[in-house]
């Protein structure tokens, strides 16, 4: 994939998250030195969140952090505000904790720039493919946040699909299907 990534020769990559298989203790090191390895060959400026896979555990968090230092993060891009979230925390799918929240909110009204775009693993706008909880603070935190500050289109992953894509409020959310397992129907 990374060879096609790189015949687009797009302006920058985002990764979704899931970057390696991670699960168990053995050979967690040596899939993050693989990954390492591949995504230097990436000709572009390259960005990722972490997925499920990435930080299980407690140890795995530990590892991510250790070998990336960042869990979230935002850049600028041209007239574009990009904005890196951890839906990951504290092992549970879809949640988001109190100091990126924070954080956050802070970044979306520091940023002055005309677009912003969200990437976070899981979406948890899907209300059957998330817990009640952790929808209800999209609808009732985060969807409100972002449609407050200028958020164009907001991207997740995990699940292997594509879609389905939602319009709310003028913000798309996207489901991408992701670059390495199988695509489900």
């Amino acid at each position: 994939l990374i060879a096609k990534i790189n015949t687009q020769k797009p302006a920058l990559v985002v990764n979704l998250g899931d970057l390696i298989y991670g699960y168990g203790l053995r050979g967690k090191e040596k899939q993050w030195d693989r990954y390492q390895a591949v995504v230097k060959t990436i000709d572009v400026p390259y960005y990722q969140v972490p997925g499920n896979h990435d930080t299980h555990s407690k140890d795995a968090r530990k590892v991510y952090g250790r070998r990336f230092g960042k869990f979230y993060q935002s850049f600028d891009f041209d007239d574009c505000h990009f904005v890196l979230l951890d839906n990951t925390e504290a092992q549970h799918w879809g949640y988001l904790g109190p100091a990126q929240l924070r954080w956050l909110e802070a970044d979306l009204k520091r940023t002055e720039k005309r677009s912003v775009f969200v990437f976070l693993h899981f979406p948890v706008w899907e209300p059957e493919r998330i817990t009640p909880e952790y929808y209800q603070f999209w609808a009732q935190t985060l969807h409100p946040l972002f449609k407050q500050y200028r958020v164009r289109a907001v991207f997740a992953g995990h699940y292997h699909t594509y879609g389905p894509t939602r319009e709310f409020d003028g913000i798309h959310y996207f489901i991408t299907g992701g670059g390495g397992a199988e695509l489900r129907p």
